[in-house]
């Protein structure tokens, strides 16, 4: 995370904006989600008079504006609110290609600018391979870093408002919930440690492979001239496989953790919903509700867990 606070203390304008965009994505599902009860109240055929927190606000602020809140009027705002979240979405997404590329290039520019103005003993202590490997492959790590990190806390932003969402309709089970959710990132922890190593694996041997191909391409003639390009081929081949193995490491953990969430997320559903019916006997609209909410926000914590291990990766 250190390298993700430095980014956000040089580039803060442009964090704010990330933030920003992806919130109010957020924000616009949020509200779309709040008509489902509503609709579910009026597929059920449930009785009304005994509204939760979140569907008396919605139908508190249509009627302030004169509008019945009937399943058309509904449907509308869910269609509406899933229509601005996706703009709002393409805009975040366009908006963080851009600001990667920007951070990348202003790293590279001002990693130029110092090398230039180094002394000739820095360069006698440094290949010409790392050098190139900081301007091409660390830069472009470092600015997906920035970009995961801004990600990571937008998404724990709008986990809170889904927290919130729940907590209005069933208090006992969006707690119940969170501590599954708690649970579910205390147990994979252990796969972003993987992915981290392949990763810190990766920077090392990218650094050490582009070294090593340098200063093979300067002597490249001397070789073949001695008929012992061998040599360098062994060498190149060794460090070749090593970054192979780092990559696979990297790939491992990525993997195990999408598989590894789903289980998880259908087992706390499961007990949920069987908690719900056969403990506290729970309306079936109500249920549904939850289901579709609770649902979303484990979503959201394993969305958080994966840009963590993203940018622990990236680091």
């Amino acid at each position: 995370m250190s390298i993700f606070r430095s980014f956000v203390a040089r580039y803060p304008g442009q964090s704010v904006v990330l933030v920003l965009a992806l919130l109010l994505s957020g924000l616009a599902g949020s509200v779309g989600l709040s008509a489902v009860l509503p609709v579910l109240n009026i597929a059920f055929d449930s009785d009304s008079a005994d509204q939760g927190a979140v569907e008396r606000v919605l139908t508190d602020a249509l009627a302030s504006v004169g509008i019945e809140p009937n399943l058309a009027v509904l449907l509308g705002i869910i269609v509406i609110a899933v229509f601005f979240k996706a703009v709002l979405v393409f805009f975040a997404e366009v908006r963080i290609g851009y600001i990667a590329a920007d951070v990348a290039t202003d790293l590279r520019m001002r990693l130029l600018r110092a090398i230039l103005r180094s002394k000739w003993s820095y360069f006698t202590q440094h290949s010409p391979g790392k050098l190139a490997n900081s301007m091409s492959t660390e830069a472009f790590r470092a600015s997906r870093a920035f970009v995961t990190g801004v990600k990571l806390v937008a998404l724990a932003i709008e986990s809170v408002v889904y927290a919130s969402f729940a907590l209005a309709v069933s208090a006992t089970a969006t707690l119940l919930s969170i501590v599954a959710g708690t649970l579910i990132l205390l147990a994979s922890r252990s796969l972003v440690r993987i992915a981290r190593d392949g990763g810190n694996r990766q920077t090392i041997w990218y650094r050490q492979l582009l070294s090593t191909l340098t200063d093979t391409l300067q002597s490249v003639k001397s070789f073949k001239s001695m008929g012992r390009e061998y040599l360098a081929d062994e060498v190149l081949a060794e460090d070749t496989e090593q970054l192979r193995k780092a990559l696979k490491r990297e790939e491992l953990g990525v993997a195990a953790m999408e598989s590894a969430l789903e289980p998880m997320y259908g087992i706390v559903i499961a007990l949920g919903l069987w908690v719900s019916v056969m403990v506290f006997d729970v309306e079936m609209t109500t249920i549904t509700f939850l289901v579709i909410v609770l649902a979303n926000l484990l979503k959201q914590v394993g969305k958080l867990q994966k840009q963590y291990q993203r940018l622990q990766t990236y680091e």
